[in-house]
């Protein structure tokens, strides 16, 4: 009795779990998250009990892989990836469905948030091969975004190119602008770690206005911070607040600890164009302390605006005021660090 009880129970949380992905990409996200958080010691429960049988391991699959885009917004990265290996590993290694892919491509989408790029690529290069033998063009569109960030964070930028261009070319022929956005922003990228902005921008528009269209806010404020990264680097100051500004209203609105942590960088960055060496260090040091608590680690391209930024502070400071300031930021709790970048972003003033 008690396992039919669990396994109606299983089956009650991959319903559930499905229906809440259904609304990932568009206006109901923050309600969305918010019923996830209500029932994820349930959800862990129903994922603890396939591990205790021999069968539901498909559904096992099904409902942790529903919940990817969860595991980055709440900053749950590696308890994300602790539960799709562990959902992947009862699953026979030989099948070669859209079940099996999909676990591949949350294990590999999350390894690209965490900066394991290695395991990112093995896990993505496999799913696509199961969706080239499958011939699902939608799916393809789909695992060539995050493995052309692996390809970016382990420095094959030819290979990462042609990712990007193939993804952008599937998605315009599909139809499917959400995959379109994301291979945009891929694209923009590349062109952004080779120093060419003036390629960069309109992608990330394009991207930004297809996000906005669909009412993705979680992906409309990732575009806001891109574009005012780019703004950052062409010293423009005032655009970069605006951009800066809407990113933190959106966090604020939904919850995205992807988004805060990279608003936190962004903040970081434009203190540092302004001169207030200081704040640039203490929103440093806030970001990286995030970064740790959450494992979501920037990509290789942020990283490098970032490190330019950070670049000048310590050039500007004497490396114990640098420090110092960074170990503030660092002390700092995830809530009070962006409300002092609402309000330095705001204000445009030195935080005392």
């Amino acid at each position: 009795m008690e396992v039919q009880t669990r396994a109606r129970h299983l089956e009650y949380c991959v319903a559930f779990a499905e229906a809440a992905r259904s609304q990932f990409g568009g206006a109901p996200l923050e309600a969305s998250l918010a019923r996830i958080d209500l029932e994820r010691e349930n959800i862990l429960a129903a994922h603890a009990f396939v591990g205790s049988t021999a069968e539901h391991s498909e559904s096992g699959l099904r409902l942790v892989t529903a919940l990817n885009r969860y595991w980055v917004n709440r900053g749950l990265l590696g308890l994300g990836y602790q539960v799709i290996r562990e959902a992947l590993s009862r699953i026979d290694a030989t099948r070669r469905d859209l079940a099996r892919c999909g676990g591949l491509f949350n294990a590999g989408q999350l390894c690209c948030f965490m900066g394991r790029y290695a395991d990112a690529r093995r896990y993505l290069e496999e799913a696509l091969e199961i969706t080239r033998e499958l011939g699902d063009k939608a799916k393809i569109a789909s695992v060539l975004q995050p493995l052309g960030m692996a390809a970016v964070g382990l420095g094959d930028l030819n290979q990462a190119r042609a990712y990007a261009a193939e993804g952008v070319a599937l998605a315009k022929d599909l139809g499917r602008r959400r995959e379109l956005a994301a291979a945009l922003t891929a694209l923009a990228q590349l062109h952004r770690i080779e120093h060419d902005v003036d390629q960069a921008e309109p992608l990330y528009r394009h991207a930004l206005s297809i996000s906005r269209d669909l009412e993705d806010h979680e992906s409309a404020a990732i575009g806001l911070l891109n574009l005012a990264m780019v703004s950052i680097e062409r010293e423009k100051s005032l655009q970069a607040r605006e951009m800066l500004d809407e990113a933190l209203s959106i966090e604020k609105n939904i919850g995205s600890r992807q988004v805060g942590q990279s608003a936190l960088d962004v903040t970081a960055g434009l203190c540092a164009l302004h001169g207030c060496w200081e704040d640039a260090a203490r929103f440093f040091g806030a970001a990286e302390a995030q970064a740790e608590r959450a494992g979501l680690r920037r990509d290789a391209v942020d990283d490098a605006f970032l490190g330019r930024m950070m670049t000048r502070a310590h050039s500007a400071l004497d490396p114990s005021v640098f420090d110092a300031r960074s170990a503030d930021g660092r002390a700092l709790g995830y809530d009070d660090a962006l409300r002092l970048a609402r309000e330095w972003v705001s204000g445009c003033t030195k935080i005392p």
